[in-house]
C-alpha cells in the first residue's frame, strides 16, 4: 500500500515537472520579448562599446541572434529538467534547473544591470523580490536532487501512527 508521503511526493514531483515544462515552453516561444533587454544590458555592462546589431567576436553572428539562441537554450533547459524530474532522474534534472535559474538570476533579476525597467513597471525592490523567488527555486532543486532527504531519514519516523507531536 502506498503511504501518504509517497503519494504527496509523487504529486509534488508531477506538478513541479509540469510547471517547469510549461515555463520552458513559454520561455522558448516568448522569452525573447522578456529577456532580450536584459541580455543587451548585460552585454553593455561587459562590452560598453558594442552594438546589438554588431557581430560577436570569433562567432560571426549578431548579438541579437546570440540572445535568441541563449534564451531558447535556457527554455530548453527548463523543459529538459522538468522531463528528467518527471521520469525520476532528479539528480540530473535538478542540476539542469539550477543552471537555467542562474541564467535568470544573472539577467532579469540582476540588480546591477541598468535597463529601462521603469517603462516596464519593474523597480529595484521588485527586482530583488524576483531574485529571491528565483533563488528559492535553487533550494527546491537541491531538495529534489536528494529526493527530499529520504535516504537520510528513518522511514519509520514518518509513519502517521508513530509520529508524536509535542
Amino acid at each position: 500500500m502506498l503511504s501518504s508521503r509517497k503519494i504527496t511526493y509523487f504529486l509534488g514531483r508531477l506538478l513541479f515537472s509540469l510547471f517547469l515544462i510549461a515555463i520552458g515552453y513559454h520561455m522558448f516561444q516568448n522569452g525573447h520579448q522578456i529577456y532580450n533587454r536584459y541580455l543587451h544590458a548585460l552585454r553593455k555592462l561587459i562590452l560598453p562599446e558594442s552594438q546589438g546589431s554588431g557581430l560577436v567576436p570569433l562567432i560571426g553572428i549578431t548579438f541579437e541572434r546570440l540572445n535568441q539562441i541563449i534564451i531558447k537554450f535556457d527554455g530548453a533547459l527548463f523543459v529538459t529538467s522538468g522531463l528528467l524530474i518527471l521520469i525520476q532522474k532528479q539528480a540530473m534534472g535538478s542540476k539542469m534547473l539550477i543552471v537555467a535559474v542562474i541564467f535568470i538570476l544573472l539577467t532579469k533579476d540582476n540588480p546591477f544591470l541598468k535597463t529601462n525597467d521603469k517603462l516596464y513597471g519593474l523597480d529595484q525592490s521588485q527586482r530583488i523580490l524576483e531574485f529571491l523567488k528565483h533563488l528559492s527555486l535553487i533550494g527546491v532543486a537541491l531538495i529534489i536532487s536528494d529526493k527530499g532527504g529520504k535516504e537520510h531519514v528513518n522511514e519509520e519516523e514518518f509513519n502517521d501512527e508513530k509520529v508524536k507531536y509535542d
